[in-house]
């Protein structure tokens, strides 16, 4: 749900089954203005042209939906990307939504890859909505019916189970598949480890605490390009690397934004908010968790988080009580950590969407020097550190991790 001078599109749209006005109200979560690409949503001068409303998002909702029965809706839908975790300060979810709105029946929901079946919520005058969820990666259908006397169910449908299908978009897409096989099951390199972002029950690994395939992709960052350190958003790795042969679609899965890449320079000031901040929602998820190279820390996740806000969700300083405690940087010359200078300056490697998109809210990388947009995606720093420095092997180093992030709570 996007604002600006000028309106982009309708925030509903109403559609009438038998009789019956069904309004479908239409929403994303606030956060996907640093969640996305924030460059993405302001002019040449680095303001921002467009809101997603993080300030009045509620109000806003309410405005919707209120229009929506004006003009006849007999029931509303909400058809949201706002997901039922806690994205931190502020915690606007689909839940939370339902409970500061009311006149939405059914909110049907995504984004956080939960999967959901007739959940009920109370909303903001007490009365029952229907929450669900079809979980990720179409592992699920789902289906809402509504009776003719105001009844609403919701059903998923396992994917599998569903056997028909379009031959003429079969054919596409094979023909699609068949074009990439051969560059997609190359191997790259093997791997005597498996480098994990989820454990073995599937939960997400890499956005609240050091992992090994967060150390590996650090270090190939941190090494390819000679900087003192290397961070790297748990949210930009999204699959494991398997034990033994790795392909490129291994690869390529685990990496499916090919962000860019970059170099800079940033004080030890600078550094210690990048950390503070990283670790301000754990131990929940974040996409801006950042695993780490040649740098090691400790922080309190029992203190409460001293991060101050913008009014657009981005960094806008500290606090109170930081929760990091301890930074030690590793020196090359010596081959041993070293505390964190404040004010000395460190070059670092990071992905193109942190340091100068400043994406998930990462502002404060405004505040870097000599940063430079090398030209290259992250699976290619990947091959190279193989290539070049690994001999396209992966050994026991990282068969565990090194104690690089500490939750000493």
């Amino acid at each position: 749900m996007i604002t600006s001078p000028l309106a982009i599109t309708r925030p509903y749209h109403i559609v009438n089954y038998g009789g019956f006005d069904v309004a479908y109200v239409g929403m994303s979560t606030p956060y996907t203005i640093n969640s996305s690409t924030p460059t993405y949503f302001k002019d040449e001068k680095g303001n921002y042209v467009y809101s997603f409303c993080i300030d009045n998002f509620y109000d806003v909702v309410q405005n919707a939906v209120n229009s929506a029965k004006k003009e006849g809706a007999d029931f509303v839908v909400v058809l949201s990307h706002l997901g039922d975790e806690d994205e931190g300060e502020g915690g606007i979810n689909s839940p939370s939504m339902i409970e500061n709105t009311y006149g939405i029946d059914v909110v049907l929901d995504g984004h956080s890859h939960s999967v959901i079946l007739d959940s009920i919520v109370k909303n903001k005058k007490g009365q029952n909505v229907t929450l669900t969820s079809t979980g990720t990666k179409f592992q699920y259908m789902g289906r809402l019916t509504i009776s003719t006397d105001g009844k609403f169910k919701t059903e998923l449908i396992p994917t599998e189970s569903y056997t028909k299908k379009d031959m003429s978009v079969v054919k596409v897409i094979d023909e699609i598949k068949e074009g990439y096989r051969k560059v997609a099951e190359q191997v790259i390199f093997t791997s005597d480890v498996k480098l994990a972002a989820f454990d073995d029950q599937k939960n997400r690994l890499v956005r609240n605490q050091e992992t090994n395939i967060g150390n590996f992709c650090t270090d190939a960052y941190r090494t390819v390009f000679g900087t003192d350190i290397a961070f790297l958003g748990g949210g930009s790795i999204r699959a494991d690397l398997p034990k033994g042969d790795v392909t490129f679609n291994d690869l390529y899965t685990m990496f499916p934004f090919e962000n860019g890449t970059c170099k800079g320079e940033c004080t030890g000031e600078v550094l210690l908010d990048i950390l503070e901040f990283s670790v301000s929602i754990a131990p929940g998820e974040f996409g801006g968790f950042q695993q780490v190279s040649g740098l090691r820390f400790e922080y309190d996740s029992s203190i409460p988080s001293p991060v101050v806000y913008n009014a657009n969700h981005d960094f806008d300083g500290v606090k109170g009580e930081r929760r990091v405690k301890k930074v030690e940087v590793f020196n090359k010359e010596t081959g041993k950590y070293e505390p964190l200078d404040p004010k000395k300056t460190y070059t670092f490697a990071a992905s193109s969407y942190v340091a100068i998109d400043h994406g998930d809210g990462f502002a404060m990388m405004s505040r870097c020097s000599n940063i430079q947009d090398l030209g290259v995606l992250d699976t290619d720093i990947i091959q190279n550190f193989l290539e070049n420095y690994k001999n396209n092997h992966v050994g026991t180093e990282y068969a565990g991790t090194e104690g690089r992030i500490k939750d000493i709570k």
